[in-house]
């Protein structure tokens, strides 16, 4: 089993791949299950950053 941080790191470089090709708009679809629960924990940190 992965650990936490692999699975971050896999979700950020997903992100990136998508980033790259130009894609703003992200759908599920776009990423796997792992990394969709990964992308959401991230945006999560970001908008408790925010407040």
């Amino acid at each position: 089993m992965a650990l936490p941080s692999e699975k971050l790191a896999n979700s950020l470089e997903a992100l990136k791949a998508l980033q790259d090709k130009g894609i703003v708009a992200i759908r599920s679809a776009d990423l796997s299950r792992g990394q969709h629960a990964g992308a959401e924990t991230i945006a999560g940190q970001v908008k408790k950053g925010w407040k």
